[in-house]
């Protein structure tokens, strides 16, 4: 089940952030000064195989998978980045997410799950 972290770092001038995690998700989401949301990222299968389903107002979709960064014995491991991957299943992210969003803000919880199933690639 998604639980909010209650201590967020917020950046001065940035949109105000709130983060939901669990052991299959991570939800950040963005709202203004008017507590509307304006962008999410949500990542899943973190643990494995991870991807990000990024949504900026109005209506910017963008589908990517996380690279790791190489596992080199030899050096440290680099920062993850976000790649290209137009493989997306709305409907089973929407489906899981709605699972395990039931304990979260229910106006966060189902902007979310409505945005999810809009985005089609």
């Amino acid at each position: 089940m998604l639980r909010e972290v209650s201590t967020v770092q917020q950046i001065e001038g940035q949109p105000h952030r709130r983060w939901f995690i669990d052991a299959f998700f991570d939800l950040t989401v963005w709202s203004n000064q008017a507590d509307i949301i304006i962008g999410f990222q949500l990542i899943y299968n973190k643990d494995f195989n991870a991807h990000a389903v990024t949504w900026e107002r109005p209506s910017s979709f963008l589908h990517t998978s996380v690279d790791q960064g190489d596992d080199h014995p030899l050096k440290p491991k680099a920062s993850p980045i976000l790649v290209p991957d137009g493989k997306y299943d709305s409907k089973s992210v929407a489906v899981r997410f709605r699972n395990s969003s039931s304990q979260i803000d229910p106006l966060v919880a189902d902007f979310v799950y409505g945005k999810l199933l809009e985005f089609r690639t």
